[in-house]
């Protein structure tokens, strides 16, 4: 820590003296606004000598660091400071502090007490009798010793920056490094769509007459002609034998007519199953409910279908070896070849087309609608799958969904009963690892082509749209929607990606959200990110707990972290930079490009707020922090800069360390620093340093003078010099004029305090000391008057620039009621060129902007001299009456 020794001074009562410092850090920065722990220790004869009097103060700095106690008045820890014999010394003051404001105290440094605590002695001296008479001037003493060296005073303000030095010569192009390694081969591409159908070719030449063909087969013969006319009826003939009878009721190759529902039938009368045969093979078996007394209720048509039953019932069986393995299985029904072929025990199962449910035993509940669906289902339950191959290596699994060709084929093999809670729609949907015993996620949801196409063990996750998820393989926990989203994710878990490729490029990444085109598109291993609107955060790879809200936020964000960009644009050219926050559409747009790793710690919020440059490779700047419609929107390396309000610090590009706060404050600053202003327009034209301006358009015409500082609304509205103080509302100021303070406007008719106003004038502080004040010879020749002051007049004297605030308000012009007493300057400047007196009291126009002006209290030294040099007169004279009243005497 670093204690800087500002200013002391002293009190005689109660028994104490101020002490005055400065606060800093090891690193010289100031402790603004910061409690302190103090220890004060007084040494006598030496610094190291016996500590005779240490008190403790708790203390707090101002927003400059500074902070005062007064030493005598604090928590006494050893002896009291009116014991002190300060005849004694020397004596010695250490300062130790705890910067946190502990009891933790370290020394600062000792340094010796000279006059300032021995006014106390002089408290307590004895005093003399009556004053003598002034005796002669003794001759010059000797020229005193050197005092001691002062403590070291406050830093100064850091000099500008250097000019940067030419570019040095571009080295040689180093040689071109070895070829690197082929990259694997990228994932399969989606199949283009089809080509358009080619013109038809040119009609071939027409071949050689083949040789006659053989003679065809003789034509169909032709239709019967009409029938002639009727021939005369024969005689009758007679009578034949009567033939056998018929078969009753008979059914006909070709049909019968006059049936009766109910009556007429094809089957059994007695309680045996009607068969039927081709070619000597069973091709169909009906049975009655009462069947055998097994009330059974089944149908089968095709091969061997329900072949083996014994008990089962309800079945229906529809193609060759449908349910041929069936035994006790009730209520299922296999419509395709080979459908159910190995059921025995399982029931309420549904299997149409061939193969479909081909191997299950027990399973039961299942449905399977296409070619080879839950072809290897064993004793899995409860399963639906409709689609070539769907479920199709599910063994023991239950509960699951599949629907479109090759969903889910893959499916967890196990020959272990397990709930399988995924829902697989569309083609490949969860398809699977090629090693279906691999597959043991869970709980997953996929709907889209190939979406989730080859999980493995990934569980928890939803995947909807083409090809979603499609190559996740352990991720769990991620949700994706939209076509391509989540494509590349293998490993990532946690994560939500919802829009046209969100996250496409995902492999590793976890607990990232992405909605909207595009968003994280290129994120790879970065995670806990969060991507909101078109192509958010579409560059980021690896940066990770960054928030991109808005079309193209964030956009080529590669690796920076702990960002914040919310509106379109925000932050969308920050590429390696890190903690920055940006709102607004725009806001910090152009932010450093850089692709090497820093962290800027930059705030903008508003539209176009620290836009930066167009050129994001200048926009190196740090630390700043903009509020406000484009505010510090020209930001370039400019850093430690605080704007508040619209435009304030506008065109800003390299100045650092300036705070502008309300509308259009700094407006014109380029490269000034160390500037602050507060109002409407404060500081507006400034493109200075070391400027204060508080109030609205404080300061306004400022453009290269420093060190200036304007209080009120309109203060120092003409000032562009330096070093100058304006006080009060329109309190004018001198366009070019250094050096002044002006309190007040010209209607202020009163300007006062409590004491006297007071100037340095220690001895120690001045050079050229001479006696050459004249007196009677000046003031004789001086004209008092009274008058009224005509500020109608003045105003327009002092605003030949325009920029007084004219309005009028009550009171404004009562000086000029008022009878004053004074001088005119200008005949006190004659009368001090007749005295050969260059007199201070007296201040002509500095320009033609300028009036004259005097120091009422310069004419005290010549009235003393005028004093003193009557009264020289009055004792000479006195001597000349009493040497005549003796001459009398006599």
């Amino acid at each position: 820590m670093l204690l800087i020794i500002a200013a002391s001074a002293f009190a005689q009562s109660p028994q104490s003296f101020n002490y005055q410092g400065v606060a800093r850090d090891n690193g010289g920065n100031i402790l603004a606004g910061q409690s302190l722990g103090l220890q004060i220790d007084i040494r006598q004869t030496t610094a190291a000598g016996t500590v005779i009097y240490s008190e403790t103060h708790a203390s707090n700095t101002n927003g400059f660091g500074l902070f005062n106690i007064q030493v005598g008045n604090g928590n006494p820890v050893i002896g009291t400071i009116g014991a002190i014999d300060w005849s004694n010394g020397p004596y010695f003051l250490e300062v130790s502090m705890d910067a946190a404001g502990g009891t933790n105290y370290q020394s600062m440094g000792v340094s010796q007490l000279l006059s300032v605590p021995y006014a106390l002695y002089a408290e307590v001296a004895g005093s003399g009798g009556a004053t003598g008479p002034t005796g002669p001037q003794g001759p010059a003493g000797p020229t005193g010793n050197d005092g001691a060296i002062g403590a070291t005073g406050v830093q100064g303000p850091t000099g500008l920056t250097g000019v940067t030095g030419p570019q040095g010569v571009q080295g040689m192009a180093g040689a071109d490094g070895a070829t690197g390694p082929q990259g694997p081969t990228g994932a399969v591409g989606l199949q283009g769509p089809t080509g358009l159908t080619g013109a038809t070719g040119p009609q071939g030449i027409q071949g050689l007459t083949g040789a006659a063909g053989a003679t065809g087969p003789q034509g169909p013969s032709g239709q019967q002609g009409n029938q002639g006319p009727q021939g005369p009826q024969g005689a009758t003939g007679a009578t034949g034998p009567q033939g056998a009878d018929g078969a009753q009721n008979a059914w006909s190759l070709t049909g019968n007519l006059g049936l009766a529902d109910g009556t007429h039938f094809i089957g059994t009368t007695d309680d045996i199953p009607f068969t039927i045969k081709i070619n000597g093979e069973q091709a169909g078996r009906v049975e009655s409910s009462t069947s055998n007394g097994n009330n059974r209720s089944n149908t089968a048509l095709g091969y061997l279908a329900l072949n083996v039953l014994n008990t089962g019932s309800n079945n229906t069986a529809v193609g060759r070896n449908a349910l041929v393995l069936n035994t006790t299985g009730n209520y299922n029904t296999a419509i395709g070849s080979r459908s159910l072929i190995s059921n025995s025990a399982g029931s309420a199962n549904a299997a149409i087309s061939y193969a479909a449910l081909q191997h299950n035993t027990e399973g039961s509940n299942n449905t399977a609608n296409g070619y080879a669906a839950l072809y290897y289902n064993l004793d899995g339950d409860n399963n639906t799958a409709l689609g070539y191959w769907s479920l199709a290596n599910n063994r023991s699994g239950s509960n699951a969904t599949a629907v479109g060709t090759n969903a889910m084929r893959n499916a967890y093999s196990s020959t272990t009963a397990y709930t399988n809670q995924s829902v697989a729609v569309g083609f490949e949907a969860l398809r699977g690892s090629s090693t279906a015993a691999n597959n043991t996620g869970n709980n997953n949801t996929a709907v889209g082509y190939q979406s989730m196409l080859t999980n493995t063990t990934g569980s928890d996750n939803t995947a909807s749209g083409l090809q979603a998820l499609y190559s996740n393989t352990t991720g769990n926990y991620n949700t994706a929607s939209g076509s391509s989203s989540l494509y590349a994710n293998t490993t990532g878990y946690n994560n939500t990606a919802s829009g046209y490729e969100a996250l496409t490029s995902n492999t590793e990444g976890d607990a990232n959200t992405a909605y909207g085109y595009q968003a994280l598109y290129s994120n790879t291993t970065g995670p806990s990110n969060t991507a909101i609107g078109q192509v958010a955060l579409y560059s980021n790879v690896s940066g990770f707990y960054n928030t991109g809200i808005g079309v193209a936020a964030l956009y080529e964000n590669v690796n920076g972290y702990e960002n914040v960009a919310i509106g379109p644009n925000s932050l969308y050219s920050n590429t390696a930079g890190s903690r920055s926050t940006a709102i607004g559409a725009n806001a910090m747009q152009y932010s450093n490009n850089s692709a090497t790793g820093f962290t800027s710690y930059n705030v903008a919020v508003g539209y176009e707020a620290m836009r930066g440059s167009s050129s994001p490779s200048n926009n190196t700047g740090n630390y700043n922090t903009a509020v406000g419609y484009q505010t510090l929107l020209s930001r370039t390396s400019g850093s430690n800069n605080a704007s508040f309000g619209y435009r304030a610090l506008y065109t800003n590009t390299v100045g650092h360390d300036n705070t502008a706060g309300g509308y259009q404050s700094l407006y014109s600053n380029i490269g000034g620093y160390h500037n602050t202003a507060y109002g409407s327009s404060a500081l507006y034209s400034n493109n200075a340093d070391y400027n204060s301006a508080f109030g609205s358009q404080t300061l306004p015409s400022n453009t290269s003078g420093s060190y200036n500082s304007g209080l009120g609304y309109n203060a120092g509205y003409d000032v562009t010099g330096s070093n100058n103080t304006a006080i009060g509302f329109n309190s004018p100021g001198v366009t070019g004029l250094s050096n002044r303070v002006w309190m007040g406007n010209t209607s202020v008719n009163w300007i006062g305090g409590q004491v006297a106003w007071s100037t340095y004038s220690d001895e120690g502080i001045k050079d050229n000391v001479s006696e050459d004040v004249p007196g009677l010879s000046f003031i004789t020749k001086l004209r008092p008057v009274t008058y009224n002051l005509n500020i109608h007049r003045q105003n327009k004297m002092s605003n030949k620039n325009g920029n007084m605030d004219e309005t009028d308000w009550d009171g404004k012009y009562d000086i000029e009621k008022m009878k004053m007493t004074g001088f005119l300057a200008q005949e006190v400047e004659q009368a001090a060129k007749e005295s050969g007196y260059d007199f201070s009291g007296v201040r002509a126009p500095a320009n033609s902007d300028d009036l004259y002006s005097i120091s009422y209290s310069s004419f005290v030294m010549p009235l003393v001299k005028a004093v003193q040099e009557q009264q020289l007169l009055i004792t000479t004279l006195q001597e000349e009456v009493l040497q005549l009243k003796q001459q009398l005497k006599q």
